[in-house]
Parts: C-alpha cells; structure tokens; sequence
C-alpha cells in the first residue's frame, strides 16, 4: 500500500490500473473471492496522532523512544556489508553496510480470529502438517501484517568481531511507515571477505540478521526469486488462488526441485509457444509478473 493511502483508495487506483487482459484473467482465477475472503489488513487509521505526528520527523525526532519487549517486536533485516570504491588509488576503506530494522506494536487482540478466518479459507487438510503447526505458522507470518507500526523507535544492536569486542550501534528512530534505515560501519578486517555473521538486539531474543561481507570485485547475484521460493501452480486456472493462499500463509518453506520445463516461469515458458495444455496457459505468459503484485503475496 502506498504511503498514506487507505486500502480502500489503494484498492481503487489497483482497479484503475488494471489492464483488461488482468481483470478477466483474475475473474477466471477467482481471485477475487478468495481476496473477499480474508480479513482486512492494519491501516494506518489506526495509529495514535502522536505517533503520526512525529514519525515524520524521522531521525531528527527528539521524541523517540527505545522499543520495548513487553509493547514492541522488532524486525532486523540481512544486509551485504561494501568497501566503498574510490576512482584513484587509495587504501582499503572501511566496511559498511545499510542496517534496516522493522518495528511493530504487539498485542492486537483479533489474531486468532485472523488466523481462523485464513485457515478456514484454505481448508486445512493436514497436507501442510498437523492443524496447531499450520496454525502456529499462519500467526507467525501474518504478524507483520497486522501488528500497528511503531514510529519514533530505537534499538540498540551488537555486531561481532573477528578480534576484539563487539561493536553497539543504534538503530532508529524509525519513520512514519515503523521503518529505520541508516549507513553504519561494521567492522571486520581484510580477511572479511565471503564472511558471514550474524548480529543481534540483545533486548529481543528472537532479532538477529546477517551481514555477508562483499568486496568490490568479483562478486554477484542473478536470481529469479520467484521460481526458486513459489510453487504457484499458475497453469491450473481453479487452484491457483487458493493454492497460492495456502503456500504464502500456510506451507513449510522448501525450496523447488525443478527440472529446466517442470516448475514455475520454466514450464510457462515452455508451453506458451505450442498449444497450451489450458486456456488459462496463454493468458498467464501475458500477465504472470502483473498478477503478483496484485495478489497476496508474502516474502518470508
């Protein structure tokens, strides 16, 4: 949802921008119902003034205030740690990184309900394992989800060394959308390359991230993130919605065993140019990457 935009008003300029091949594509899905179905997301609505007033301060805001474990979740996101480059000669910059932090306000009191009304949806029929598992996994994902966003926050973090003690940054506050963002330098030495390690909040058990260390040649990533982490049966027209539904929210975390034709974009591709094994295949190549932003989906 775009900053300062109701769902509502979201969801209209959704329907304004959908091309016509979208809109009979989703119809024939039945996303729409299945979208009908589930409970609606928090808003920013509901956020207290003060917390709208000086979330938008940003790291300027004198108000803010450290987060708490008893009222707050925090959320520490993976990051690549760089030697910045410079175009003559120099020594060996120091390595930084962008540490990213989330945080929420705990305690809404209709999880379970939101949890109920999902797994009611999805029908659980013990193919994502037993009722309480699948349950407990659809609370732990739709949390982020549907915890208020904590403006004005901070959170102290450690960071391991290869020698010496370890080093304390503050992250925060955070913004008016519960998110803090800030360049910081993180240690490590020549021998940090391809390194990985792992830092924490010591006020939050369960918040940890990792640095990767990258040095400035000789290191990349191309990834087709969706093929390797969704296994959207996009070819079966009645499924897809609700199988797409059940993965986000409900299903272990596996990673696809595909063949080059057997799963996700491959398989599209395959058979969009002979004859299509189903109507829906044809409309599918045209709108695979439009529909997903479009649909519930979850990046966990």
């Amino acid at each position: 949802m775009a900053k300062g935009k109701s769902p509502a008003v979201d969801h209209a300029q959704q329907r304004i921008q959908e091309t016509a091949l979208e809109a009979e594509s989703r119809k024939m899905a039945g996303f729409d119902d299945i979208e009908r179905s589930l409970p609606k997301r928090w808003t920013v609505s509901e956020m207290g003034f003060l917390d709208k007033l000086t979330g938008h301060l940003g790291r300027r805001n004198p108000f803010y205030k450290p987060a708490t474990p008893d009222k707050n979740t925090v959320i520490l996101l993976d990051t690549v740690a760089y030697r910045p480059v410079h175009p003559y000669p120099h020594s060996p910059q120091p390595w930084q990184t962008e540490f990213v932090a989330a945080f929420f306000y705990k305690g809404r009191k209709d999880v379970g309900d939101v949890v109920s009304t999902i797994a009611d949806t999805i029908g659980l029929d013990g193919d994502v394992g037993s009722n309480e598992e699948a349950k407990a996994r659809i609370a732990e994902r739709i949390q982020p989800f549907i915890d208020g966003i904590a403006p004005a926050k901070s959170v102290e973090i450690i960071i391991p060394q290869p020698t010496g003690a370890p080093i304390k940054k503050m992250l925060g506050p955070s913004n008016a959308n519960g998110i803090s963002s800030q360049t910081e330098l993180t240690g490590g030495n020549d021998k940090s390359d391809g390194t990985n390690i792992v830092f924490s909040a010591p006020a939050f058990p369960d918040a940890k991230g990792h640095i990767h260390y990258a040095a400035p040649e000789g290191w990349g990533i191309i990834s087709d993130v969706d093929d390797t982490i969704h296994n959207l049966l996009i070819l079966t027209t009645k499924k897809f919605p609700s199988h797409q539904t059940k993965d986000n929210y409900a299903c272990p975390t596996n990673p696809l065993k595909c063949s080059s034709i057997s799963c996700g974009c491959s398989k599209i591709f395959h058979t969009c140019p002979g004859t299509p094994s189903n109507a829906f295949s044809n409309l599918a190549c045209s709108f695979f990457f439009s529909i997903l932003l479009t649909s519930v989906t979850f990046l966990i």
